[in-house]
Formats: C-alpha cells, sequence, structure tokens
C-alpha cells in the first residue's frame, strides 16, 4: 500500500499540470449543491477564509449552486470549474483529480484555485507567482503553503475577474 502511495505521489509531483474554468451550455444531470464530504472541511475553510481577507467579504457567499466532487479530468489537468450559460449560470460544479486527493497541499491549492473561479469569478493570473497561476509544480506548491496568509491577500485585495494576462 506505501508503494502506491509513493509511487503516485511521485508521478503527481513530476507533472506540471493545467487548472481551468470551462464555460458550457447546460449542466449535467447531477444534483445540484452537493459537496464530496471529503471536500467539506476545504470548501468550508475557503469560505472562511474569504471573508477574512477580502476586502468585499459579501461576495464570499454569491447565491450560487455549488457541486464539488473528485472526478477524472483530462490527463494533467489538477481540477476544473464548470460556468453554466443560461438559465443555469448560477450553477458552478468543480471537478477534481482523483490523484490530487492523494497530497494534503496539494489539494488545499488546488481546491482554492478552483473556488476562486467558481465563488468568486477570478480569471488565471500568469504575471506573477499566485495561486491563480494556471499552471502549478511541486516547488510553487510548496511556497503558496509556506507564505499562505501572504498569498490569499494578495490575491483577495486584486479586483474580480483579473486575468492578469
Amino acid at each position: 500500500m506505501n508503494k502506491l502511495l509513493t509511487v503516485s505521489v511521485i508521478a503527481l509531483s513530476s507533472v506540471i499540470s493545467c487548472m481551468g474554468c470551462s464555460t458550457t451550455a447546460k449542466p449535467p444531470d447531477v444534483p445540484l449543491s452537493r459537496i464530496d464530504p471529503g471536500l467539506k472541511p476545504y470548501v468550508d475553510k475557503f469560505y472562511l477564509e474569504c471573508q477574512k481577507h477580502n476586502p468585499n467579504p459579501e461576495s464570499c457567499a454569491p447565491l450560487i449552486k455549488l457541486t464539488v466532487r473528485v472526478k477524472q479530468t483530462e490527463e494533467n489537468v489538477l481540477g476544473v470549474c464548470y460556468v453554466y450559460g443560461k438559465p443555469y449560470e448560477y450553477v458552478r460544479d468543480i471537478h477534481i483529480s482523483p490523484n490530487v486527493v492523494l497530497n494534503e497541499t496539494l489539494l488545499t491549492v488546488v481546491m482554492y484555485h478552483e473556488l476562486m473561479h467558481c465563488v468568486l469569478g477570478y480569471q488565471h493570473f500568469d504575471a506573477q507567482l499566485d495561486i491563480m497561476n494556471s499552471y502549478l509544480n511541486d516547488e510553487s506548491t510548496a511556497y503558496f503553503v509556506k507564505y499562505w496568509d501572504f498569498f490569499l491577500k494578495t490575491v483577495f485585495d486584486r479586483e474580480e475577474n483579473t486575468d492578469g494576462q
């Protein structure tokens, strides 16, 4: 069992992956507002951190129907936020790659990244090292976690929907 976990973490750590946001016309037929119990603590902590750091705390609790689940994503994609068109524009669906849940540090960063897409409408920001970077590796993940409060304050201080590209 430990060998399998070690191999999985090593394989994951060597991949530079893209996280993204996708817009589609209609949501899939799944229950709305369903959060995987294993991911719920990350979602709850995100909302608390958002209210603490965001200069506009009311934006941290938008009227959306949020689904967050572990689901196979495209190759090298750690997480994705799906936003739907009218009349489903308040539906948000986050998929987290099964490989991500093996690494708590990576899971924290990916969850916050995708929640910032889905809840706050943030776009990728590649102008500097940032939680909203479109690519992530072990080094940047470790750096984010080491200076977590700084990175949260930095990202929440930016205006929403910033693309930085």
